[in-house]
């Protein structure tokens, strides 16, 4: 998979600022299970899967996104977007409990799910002083 990214990545030679990391972000730091599902590489995930598609797995490292932006010395992203299939609670949640308050992004875009998950990250980033500033079918925008 993490091979799939460089080889995207290289085709799209015009785009810049690119920082590759073969990690799952988490909400904490250590080895987790990565769920891959056989229909659609777009849903691989660190969540087990409740349904009947069959799915292998491998472990991979984990790291929380502060420890990430101190790993690449990123001191405060401009735009900090997570699709990150059900997990975007525990990651938000972790940054925001370790990190220091001057890095955290001027905007986070959210993808919208009716998934409880996906509910109360969004409801975290208004708690952390968030505010939505678009909603698309699949996305929401907040800004500091």
């Amino acid at each position: 998979m993490y091979h799939r990214l460089e080889q995207n990545v290289q085709f799209n030679h015009t785009l810049k600022g690119f920082i590759l990391s073969n990690v799952a972000l988490t909400e904490t730091d250590g080895k987790v299970t990565l769920y891959i599902t056989d229909t659609n590489r777009g849903q691989n995930s660190l969540i087990p899967p409740n349904d009947l598609d069959a799915h292998n797995t491998i472990d991979v490292n984990g790291a929380t996104l502060y420890n990430l932006l101190k790993q690449y010395d990123i001191s405060r992203p401009d735009l900090l977007k997570l699709d990150i299939e059900g997990i975007e609670l525990p990651v938000l949640r972790g940054f925001f409990n370790e990190a220091p308050e001057s890095y955290w992004p001027d905007f986070i875009q959210l993808e919208q799910h009716k998934r409880e998950g996906h509910l109360k990250a969004a409801r975290l980033a208004i708690e952390k002083g968030y505010n939505l500033r678009l909603r698309t079918r699949m996305n929401l925008l907040f800004s500091r």
